[in-house]
């Protein structure tokens, strides 16, 4: 392939500078690499484009290396290419000349250089937000990837808040981790694979015991209140939390709620119980 027609392919002038002939070269890259373009002769555009470039590179690196040799044969000094020369042959000529070609992951690290690769990991790290019970039962989310394509994504059983889901490689040009976030829910917190609720009950169903529904992740279950149950008891159902292996268990905390006095008859139930009631809630603890 002749200079002139490289110069062609990647839009430039023949007087085009080193860094004009790689930016270029990048640009050209990024929009038809195979796995991002969406033309039909993309592959063929592509192969013609990094031939070109590795042309032009080449020819730049014999001209300047051709320059400082005459400098210093005029100087009777031999010649040493500096470290900012001998970097370059490394990470241009002799990567993209010498070397079989690379994998598609390889590729995309030379062309946005040493920059990416030092934030590849917070780059490819995407957030996901789910819901309890999305994290309880299992779900799919479909989610847009950085390359624009749409994939379905599995989320297991019992992960947790600030665990990742790996992507397959083949879903797209690199590894993607996705940090699971989880949403808050009106009644449950989570801790763990623990969850804790608070559960208010009527003083009558406190004092003389009873049987009250209580909801869990699953279904509705029969909770079974002891007579005397003091306001802040805590009662423990096991294997009710989160799914898992083993799966935790469901904290429901008894918190005793006074319904108002509203109208005349109500309050004097209250003065009732207050003159039957030989009691003072305060005598042993203050």
């Amino acid at each position: 392939m002749q200079l002139s027609h490289c110069y062609t392919i990647l839009n430039l002038e023949i007087s085009a500078s080193k860094d004009e002939i790689k930016s270029a070269y990048r640009r050209l890259a990024r929009q038809y690499h195979p796995d991002v373009s969406k033309d039909s002769n993309a592959e063929a555009k592509f192969k013609k484009i990094k031939q070109a470039y590795e042309i032009l590179n080449n020819n730049t690196i014999k001209q300047e290396t051709h320059s400082q040799q005459s400098t210093r044969s005029n100087d009777n000094t031999s010649f040493t290419p500096s470290e900012r020369q001998k970097e370059q042959y490394n990470a241009d000529f002799f990567e993209n000349i010498t070397k079989p070609k690379s994998k598609t992951i390889n590729f995309f690290d030379k062309i946005f250089g040493r920059h990416q690769k030092k934030n590849q990991k917070k780059d490819n790290i995407a957030s996901i937000s789910l819901s309890l019970q999305d994290i309880h039962q299992g779900t799919k989310r479909k989610i847009r990837l950085p390359n624009g394509r749409q994939i379905k994504v599995n989320i297991p059983k019992g992960i947790q808040e600030g665990q990742y889901i790996r992507l397959p490689k083949k879903s797209a040009l690199t590894a993607i981790l996705l940090k699971v976030k989880l949403q808050p829910h009106p009644l449950f917190k989570l801790k763990g694979k623990n969850l804790y609720l608070e559960v208010p009950i009527a003083p009558w169903e406190a004092a003389l015991g009873s049987v009250i529904t209580i909801p869990t992740l699953d279904k509705n279950v029969k909770l079974t209140l002891p007579e005397g149950t003091q306001s802040g008891t805590i009662m423990r159902l096991k294997g009710r939390g989160l799914t898992g292996k083993p799966s935790g268990d469901l904290y429901i905390t008894l918190m005793i709620s006074t319904p108002p006095a509203q109208t005349a008859h109500e309050r004097n139930l209250y003065k009732k119980m207050k003159t039957e009631f030989a009691w003072n809630p305060r005598s042993r603890k203050l």
